[in-house]
């Protein structure tokens, strides 16, 4: 399960920087949140420190409702089409 952590921890801080880049900061912290979040390390540290476990199962359906979010109606996947129809 860890590489799916992983994963969603890349996606989220690539999605991050690109929003605070792209769009604005506020959007960009926003994103580097879950990203921090769903990082293995850090979700050790804090089910050690406040006892509260993350279950897969519910850090999926969040980082898929995120994502879906994100690229749907986000508005850096409306910043890439523009970009991709001026071509």
């Amino acid at each position: 399960m860890p590489v799916i952590w992983w994963i969603f921890s890349i996606l989220f801080f690539i999605l991050g920087i690109l929003n605070t880049v792209l769009i604005h900061v506020v959007p960009g912290l926003i994103y580097l949140m879950p990203g921090l979040l769903f990082c293995p390390p850090v979700a050790v540290r804090l089910t050690r420190r406040t006892g509260i476990i993350q279950h897969p199962a519910i850090g999926i359906v969040a980082g898929l409702t995120i994502l879906f979010g994100t690229l749907a109606v986000g508005d850096l996947m409306e910043l890439f089409e523009a970009l991709m129809l001026d071509d």
